[in-house]
């Protein structure tokens, strides 16, 4: 995973294998970098992670987790995925990481297009 800044907001790349403990150790790289504890809207491209692996167990480790991160309420996640079978399984691991964290998040096909949306207020 890398982190760096686009514009106005943070360009989070992910190329990994998703399993639960993945997403918790980048929730925890995340939660370190202080451009996202002060809140700067996030694009997260997700076109090169590996869902094989995921399976409904990870979902539920997943959504159990939380260390009480930085509070982000109202904030915008733009996440960047290739196709419509990633997508689906994104939007349902994200939704559970935006219910609890309250931020909004949307899918996109393309970083433009996401980069535009969490910068829109």
């Amino acid at each position: 995973m890398s982190i760096e800044p686009l514009n106005g907001c943070l360009l989070v790349t992910f190329r990994m294998r998703l399993t639960a403990q993945a997403v918790i150790d980048t929730y925890r790289r995340l939660e370190e970098d202080v451009r996202y504890r002060d809140g700067w809207p996030t694009v997260w491209d997700m076109r090169e992670i590996d869902i094989t692996d995921l399976n409904y167990d990870d979902l539920s480790v997943v959504a159990a987790y939380d260390e009480g991160g930085p509070n982000r309420d109202g904030f915008r996640v733009g996440v960047v995925a290739s196709d419509d079978a990633k997508g689906v399984i994104l939007k349902i691991l994200l939704t559970i990481y935006a219910a609890d964290h309250k931020q909004t998040l949307q899918i996109f096909p393309t970083i433009d297009a996401a980069k535009c949306w969490v910068l829109a207020r």
